[in-house]
């Protein structure tokens, strides 16, 4: 157990009894775990797509720090994501990109069945047909 002293935004001082009156504020945390931020490895936060959400939401609001988006866009829709959600949000976001290049604003791979469940490649054979 320990106290932490804050300035502005910062960390200025982990111990474990730091003077109550050099404080301007006291917040009794005991019982709590305090957290420098949490990372929420798998969310889809493009928010105005079926599926997704806007990052403050589900971040920062909830004390996540950092969001990994999984691949909510593909790289003809990263752009717009980065622009409208990623600069625009508190929380931050990792983006990993969908193979589908628009990503889940409508999963290209479905447009053709033939991409979803391709028939197997043939090998070649060193067997003779008899």
């Amino acid at each position: 157990m320990r106290d932490v002293a804050i300035v502005g935004t910062k960390i200025a001082r982990i111990a474990p009894n730091i003077p109550r009156n050099l404080a301007r504020k006291v917040i009794d945390a005991n019982g709590k775990l305090v957290l420098p931020g949490v990372i929420d490895v798998h969310g889809h936060v493009y928010d105005g797509i079926a599926m997704g959400i806007f990052p403050d939401s589900v971040g920062i609001a909830k004390g996540v720090t950092t969001i990994v988006d999984a691949g909510t866009t593909g790289s003809f829709t990263f752009p717009g994501f980065r622009k409208y959600v990623i600069e625009r949000s508190v929380t931050r976001v990792y983006a990993l990109l969908n193979i589908a290049t628009i990503g889940l604003i409508n999963n290209e791979l479905y447009l053709d069945p033939r991409l979803v469940d391709p028939p197997p490649r043939s090998a070649p054979s060193n067997r003779t047909a008899i």
